[in-house]
Parts: C-alpha cells; structure tokens; sequence
C-alpha cells in the first residue's frame, strides 16, 4: 500500500531535483545493486585471490617434487649403501687369516727385542 501510494504521490506531485536524487538513492540501497566502483573493488579482489591462490599452488607443487625428489634420492643412497656393506663384507674364515698374519707379523717385529733379553 505505501509503495502504491508513493507511486501515485510521486507521478502526480513534482519533487525536487534534491528529493528526486535522494528518492533515486534510497532505491538503489534498496535493491542491492553493487555501483560501478565496488563492482571494479569485487573484480580486483578476485584477481587477488586468483593470483594468490596460483602462487600457493605453484608453491605446493614444488614442495611436492621436492618431497619426491629426496624420496627417490634417499632410495638411491640407500640401494648403494647396501650395495657397498655386501661388497665389503669378509667371511669369518678370511677374518681368521687376517688375524693370524697380523700376530705373526707382531710376533717376528719384536723378535729381535727377545733376544736382548734373553
């Protein structure tokens, strides 16, 4: 009933310049619609967003290779770490040789000190 009779007041009564702009205002609050400068506001804000949102993802999916990067590195250490210990590893009886030999030579280097003091 009140916007009826707003529409008749308004067609029938002539308002001023200021009324009418301030008529016009009241309006458009009332609709909701976004002026010019927040739609341009809205569209910077979501190229920020977008920006933003890339960066992270660009940055996420370089600590992701990286993770796979050291993944597959450590694997390679580990494989030749391996690798090495077998190749390097001595038998029980080879270690019994090695012994042997060394007391032997220990033995014959200080022979010559025995015989001082016998």
């Amino acid at each position: 009933l009140d916007s009826l009779l707003q529409e008749i007041l308004i067609k029938t009564m002539p308002l001023s310049n200021d009324l009418k702009s301030r008529f016009a205002l009241l309006e458009k609050k009332a609709k909701n619609e976004p002026d010019e400068k927040d739609l341009e506001f809205q569209a910077m804000m979501q190229q920020i967003d977008m920006a933003s949102a890339s960066r992270l993802h660009s940055v996420k999916s370089k600590k992701k290779e990286l993770r796979v990067f050291q993944r597959n590195i450590n694997k390679k250490v580990d494989k030749i770490k391996e690798e090495r210990s077998t190749e390097y590893q001595t038998s029980n009886s080879t270690r019994q040789v090695i012994e042997e030999t060394y007391k032997n030579f220990e033995l014959t280097a200080k022979a010559h000190t025995f015989d001082e003091w016998c």
